[in-house]
């Protein structure tokens, strides 16, 4: 299936998302393996981006784990994120990595256009 025209404001998003998560990995992850899957369907771009390394604390029960839920970088791709009018889940467990999945909706927004 031919892959859909994204506006190019999507583009840059989505890679600044991908560029943060995947700089996460690289900065807090100490991960041997990083998994990258884009595809289409059902009217939605999905983004997800795997990782088998330390994981952290998601209820933020820690100081440390504290300040990487609520991370200026994670902050900032939940906004880029809403802006196109998409969702991100990042799950995380302790020991056993980080998943990070975006899902854009394809219909093209007004506000989004470029």
């Amino acid at each position: 299936e031919e892959e859909p025209e994204l506006p190019s404001i999507w583009k840059v998003t989505l890679y600044r998302v991908l560029q943060e998560a995947c700089r996460n990995v690289i900065k807090h992850a100490n991960a041997s393996r990083l998994e990258i899957i884009l595809s289409y369907e059902e009217g939605k771009l999905k983004l997800a981006v795997k990782d088998n390394g330390n994981g952290f604390d998601m209820t933020g029960g820690t100081e440390d784990s504290k300040k990487q839920v609520h991370s200026f970088g994670l902050s900032m791709m939940k906004e880029r994120v809403k802006l196109l009018g998409g969702t991100i889940q990042i799950q995380s467990v302790v020991g056993e990595g980080t998943t990070v999945c975006v899902e854009v909706p394809l219909q093209e927004k007004e506000d989004v256009r470029g």
